[in-house]
């Protein structure tokens, strides 16, 4: 047994007023599309001052002054990342047998004044 196949279509008609709406607004837009962007040759309402040209130039010339900062940032964090540093491999019950390197040592702060008082 073989099976066909089958094709139905339908027609959808409109009111004669609303088909006439329908057929004027697309041919509207199909001759607006046609018509090029007009140039406006009015007067601007202010151009820029200054201090906002100025501020202009300092965003260019800073771009990318970033750079040596964030590369810095990255640094340090991928070395914070990387955990204490020990020195040797010998571990016992979790706790390394000899002491931890200098290199990552937190600064220590100076003491707080007393208070109400300056130091």
């Amino acid at each position: 047994m073989s099976g066909g196949s089958q094709t139905t279509s339908s027609t959808v008609k409109l009111d004669p007023k609303l088909q006439a709406l329908v057929d004027n607004i697309l041919d509207y837009g199909g001759q607006a599309m046609e018509r090029p962007f007009p140039k406006y040759n009015l007067p601007r309402i202010a151009s820029f001052t200054p201090d906002q040209l100025a501020g202009f130039d300092m965003t260019r010339q800073n771009i990318g002054t970033y750079q040596p900062a964030m590369n810095q940032a990255m640094n340090t964090m991928a070395r914070f990342a990387q955990g204490p540093r020990i020195q040797g491999s010998s571990v016992q019950n979790g706790m390394p047998t000899t002491q931890r390197a200098t290199a990552m040592q937190m600064p220590t702060l100076p003491p707080l004044p007393p208070q109400g008082g300056v130091a």
